[in-house]
């Protein structure tokens, strides 16, 4: 689970410690680094804390799909619906 809480837009002193789809991208870009690409194909990562209005909920999904060149399996939580892998 992490939080991606902004789109890619909003500017780097802004953040206050969030992330953003680019930067947790690069996060896991790194990651695969140490695993092997491979190893991260699939992987369920679970994407919370993304902030409202609406419009910038979808906005950070549509970033996070198309900067996902690893393969890993996005999940966004639902309120009240129980999660299993």
């Amino acid at each position: 689970m992490i939080e991606v809480s902004f789109p890619d837009e909003q500017p780097d002193k802004s953040l206050f410690g969030h992330l953003t789809p680019k930067l947790l991208m690069a996060e896991m870009g790194a990651l695969s680094k140490l695993t092997g690409v491979d190893a991260l194909k699939n992987l369920n990562v679970v994407i919370t804390h993304l902030k409202p209005p609406s419009a910038s909920i979808k906005k950070i999904k549509r970033e996070l799909a198309a900067e996902n060149k690893l393969g890993l399996n996005l999940v966004y939580p639902q309120q009240g619906k129980m999660m299993e892998f």
